[in-house]
């Protein structure tokens, strides 16, 4: 693969069809590098939904993983953002019962454009005991007052 000088139209346009090749997934992550890379300082970085929630969702599933994946930031392998701007994003999300509609949405527009076949998803009902006290700890992601049987 020939190596074309970078600022030229053609090397852009290549690049940008390149893009639209790869799997969604892919796309959001290399968007993400590229984004962050034309950054000059790390306070400026901004982050698009659909890779905040990615990151969110790793965050969740293996803290000790994203750690690894963020690095000091700098020098990590993924541009993951910090702790502090993933718990402030947690913060705003409302931690109520019921029906959550921002949950909703973003699992609908998750699913919007995938084939019927890919369409599928459970719901889960689970028995549990709550005391009154029961609060929802957002920056540990759990329940402080839950019994867990």
């Amino acid at each position: 693969m020939a190596i074309l000088p970078i600022g030229s139209t053609a090397t852009e346009e290549k690049f940008i069809e390149f893009i639209e090749t790869l799997q969604p997934q892919a796309q959001v992550l290399l968007k993400a590098i590229l984004r962050t890379s034309a950054c000059k300082d790390v306070r400026g970085i901004r982050y698009d939904t659909e890779w905040i929630f990615n990151c969110l969702l790793l965050r969740i599933k293996s803290p000790k993983a994203y750690d690894h994946l963020r690095g000091d930031g700098k020098n990590g392998m993924l541009p993951l953002p910090s702790r502090n701007t993933i718990n402030r994003l947690i913060r705003g999300i409302p931690g109520t019962y019921g029906l959550n509609d921002f949950s909703i949405e973003s699992i609908g527009r998750n699913m919007s454009g995938k084939p019927e076949n890919l369409r599928r998803g459970s719901l889960l009902w689970d028995e549990m005991s709550v005391k009154k006290s029961l609060q929802f700890n957002k920056q540990r992601m759990k329940f402080d007052g839950l019994v867990d049987y």
